[in-house]
């Protein structure tokens, strides 16, 4: 028994090969791969790799299935069906996470933390561009933006 088992994909299924499709294409593909060592790929050739593959070892059938991912795009972003996608510019970092609602208690700390925050970025708002830009550059080789390392600073200091 094989202990790997093909799961569904979560992503749209652009095509699927199998029997003559898939001997063909995987043909080309290995041909195109040894043509500048001037080997030739047979059919031979072909069937010994996919008598290689586990499934074929227990009479299964090998099948080659592209999946596409949403968007189609790896710097996806934004929700698709349950799933947050994000990509952050300054670290390059990319990630996905489940959706999930946002519990809001709406306490008067929460409110009052946020009735800060609203202080924090109309004091950003009214700093002039000279003073933007010099909070940018003390954020440089940060992992955070000179408009967030201002909030930070506004917060603990008020």
């Amino acid at each position: 028994m094989p202990n790997h088992i093909y799961k569904r994909p979560h992503y749209q299924v652009t095509k699927i090969y199998q029997g003559k499709e898939l001997e063909t294409l995987l043909q080309s593909a290995m041909q195109q791969t040894f043509d500048s060592c001037g080997i030739t790929i047979t059919q031979g050739h072909v069937q010994r790799f996919l008598g290689l593959l586990p499934e074929s070892v227990l009479g299964g059938t090998p099948v080659l299935i592209l999946e596409q991912w949403p968007l189609n795009s790896m710097t996806a972003h934004g929700k698709y069906e349950d799933l947050i996608y994000a990509y952050v510019r300054k670290t390059g970092n990319q990630y996905s996470k489940t959706y999930r609602k946002p519990y809001n208690p709406r306490t008067p700390s929460q409110q009052a933390q946020r009735d800060k925050i609203t202080q924090a970025v109309t004091a950003w708002l009214a700093l002039s561009d000279a003073e933007k830009e010099s909070y940018r550059q003390q954020s440089v080789n940060k992992p955070y933006s000179g408009y967030n390392w201002f909030i930070a600073n506004y917060l603990k200091t008020h």
